[in-house]
């Protein structure tokens, strides 16, 4: 692989090549990337990207290369442990998510310019976070991908183009078995939202998540997160593919 994706300087990309950069700046070595940039960088320089343009030109028979974003909730993690000293626990773990998000997001854009370029034809997230219960630190939303699909595509292509394609997320994966147990549950509620439950995959958007109520408190950031998916429903795909894996043995 290419060296450079995992060294920044002053928060920029730089080529490790460069020696005035890499004299004057010190390098921060990055453990878990998913910056717009380091998406595409990895994309457009991919041994298996090529071979895939290969077998797409040559073959009949194409196969379809979706990119998955693992374990964004590595962002949360990064945050509070830079951050641990300046917060009280509450707000800290607030911002840590809010900063995820921002990260999921960035890597999101990234994959629908990857998908307009033909590098890919969709992406996804595959996440333990997923699994847990929403009160532990590192638990992943799955309606915040949803949320931050719906955001990486407007970034990138605009309100104006809804009528005529969606979002490019494929896929969500994550761990079940009978030690993360959540994760079928977690599931379904995913296949719930897209109508696909029992149906053969195949989205029929029955589902009335994010109707407003009168029993609800709008100003809650929950409930808003929700009214706002109903809303931008048109935007995300008909259904999404979603696999519980990870089985214990």
């Amino acid at each position: 692989g290419d060296t450079r994706v995992n060294v920044l300087f002053a928060g920029k990309a730089a080529d490790v090549d460069n020696e005035d950069n890499s004299s004057s700046q010190p390098a921060v070595v990055l453990v878990h990337n998913l910056s717009q940039e380091y998406v595409l960088h990895s994309l457009r320089t991919s041994p298996l990207f090529e071979k895939y343009k290969d077998t797409a030109t040559n073959d009949n028979k194409r196969v379809s290369l979706i990119s998955l974003a693992h374990n964004p909730e590595t962002q949360i993690a990064a945050y509070l442990m830079n951050n641990h000293h300046q917060e009280s626990k509450t707000q800290l773990l607030q911002n840590a998510r809010v900063y995820m998000k921002e990260a999921l997001k960035a890597a999101f854009i990234g994959y629908e310019i990857a998908v307009t370029e033909g590098l890919i034809d969709g992406y996804g997230v595959d996440s333990n976070g997923l699994s847990l219960q929403p009160n532990h630190d590192m638990h992943l939303s799955w309606r915040d991908i949803l949320e931050c699909s719906v955001d990486a595509y407007l970034e990138v292509h605009g309100s104006e183009n809804s009528n005529e394609r969606t979002s490019s997320l494929k896929t969500i994966r994550l761990p079940g078995n009978v030690l993360e147990t959540r994760g079928i549950e977690v599931a379904n509620e995913i296949c719930s939202f897209f109508g696909t439950c029992g149906n053969n995959g195949e989205g029929n958007n029955s589902s009335e998540e994010g109707l407003p109520t009168f029993t609800e408190d709008q100003s809650d950031p929950l409930v808003q997160q929700r009214q706002k998916l109903r809303k931008m429903r048109c935007i995300l795909p008909s259904s999404v593919e979603v696999y519980v894996t990870r089985p214990l043995t």
